[in-house]
């Protein structure tokens, strides 16, 4: 059993920022294909996971530090990130489920890869459950 170090503050708050924009990123674009769908079985769908894509994001936001005394960065990926050229480049639901979840998911796999229980427990916990309810 490999033993990983604990994530300084920032180090935490870029892996917890990074999925936080992904979930809600996706819940705004998802969001915004369900009007130009006419099939009613595929809008309702789409629908669906746009509005599980917000709970991800509403999970994921109390795990962002914030340090009333220290100025920190926005936590959001950078713009030549993997993820977010992925998530930005789909072009409609189809790209979003065949290419960006996923990518999304092998994001997940490598971060719990690299988590602690011991310091990134609740970490652990939501992204285990955003997981196992993309997978």
């Amino acid at each position: 059993m490999t033993t990983n170090r604990p994530r300084t503050l920032l180090q935490h708050g870029v892996v917890v920022g990074r999925h936080h924009w992904v979930a809600r990123r996706l819940y705004q674009r998802m969001g915004g294909w369900v009007t130009a769908i006419a099939d009613a079985p595929t809008k309702v769908r789409v629908a669906t996971d746009a509005r599980r894509f917000a709970l991800h994001a509403q999970a994921l936001a109390p795990l962002i530090p914030v340090v009333p005394t220290i100025e920190l960065p926005s936590f959001e990926p950078d713009d030549d990130d993997p993820l977010r050229e992925i998530v930005e480049s789909a072009e409609g639901p189809i790209d979003c489920y065949a290419v960006t979840l996923p990518a999304w998911v092998a994001a997940i796999d490598r971060d719990l890869a690299h988590s602690s229980p011991v310091t990134d427990g609740a970490l652990v916990r939501v992204l285990t459950h955003l997981r196992a309810d993309l997978a």
